[in-house]
């Protein structure tokens, strides 16, 4: 075998490893974008918002439907203790809604939230949460007083928070399960997660 056929054959067979290269990437692509668009809807009705505070669970309960399937409207308002200077303010859309306060032990017990839509819940961490140290957990604590969070179109958005570039309501409405809205430096994280429908769903 001469040179030359040697180097086409060498020249055929990366032109194999190439292709068969591409074609894997493509494939790998494509899963990735379908399974983002499928498996990240929120398809169900035990699809619930997980709220985290410097890496510990505030609660996982918040629901995004009713159990016939209706979404739900509400806004949730995290708040630690205010500083000198500081005052707490409820967004213009909830001025005239209602408003109840909750802590985040009683927030946790909560099963229907139904019987909140269009209201404003208050959410402070007491005597009950010790670990949370009122949102006020040293070098971890919530940048501004509150972090309102609004639950609707079965989805999850910061209406009003305190930070030096307003990062998380810039981010907007997060439909998807498990795709974080990260409210730093707030040390907030609220996710959907999205449950598997029950047996009779």
């Amino acid at each position: 075998m001469d040179v030359e056929e040697k180097k086409k054959r060498r020249i055929r067979f990366n032109w194999h490893d190439a292709l068969t290269l591409v074609l894997v990437v493509a494939a790998t692509a494509g899963v990735f974008i379908w399974s983002s668009f499928q498996g990240g809807s929120v398809l169900t009705t035990n699809s619930t918002v997980l709220v985290r505070y410097a890496n510990l669970t505030v609660a996982d309960n918040l629901t995004v439907t009713t159990q016939s399937g209706d979404k739900l409207t509400y806004a949730v308002s995290f708040r630690r203790e205010l500083s000198q200077g500081e005052t707490y303010s409820i967004p213009s859309s909830y001025s005239q809604a209602p408003s109840l306060n909750f802590s985040v032990y009683e927030l946790k017990q909560i099963t229907d939230f139904s019987l909140y839509q269009n209201k404003y819940l208050i959410v402070t961490a007491d005597e009950k949460t010790p670990e949370l140290q009122g949102f006020n957990i040293l070098g971890l604590s919530l940048y501004g007083p509150q972090v309102d969070l609004l639950i609707s179109q079965g989805g999850i958005r910061v209406i009003k928070e305190d930070s030096p570039y307003h990062d998380c309501s810039k981010q907007g409405q997060v439909n998807q399960a498990n795709l974080p809205l990260v409210c730093l430096p707030n040390h907030l994280t609220f996710q959907i997660i999205s449950a598997q429908p029950g047996p009779d769903a």
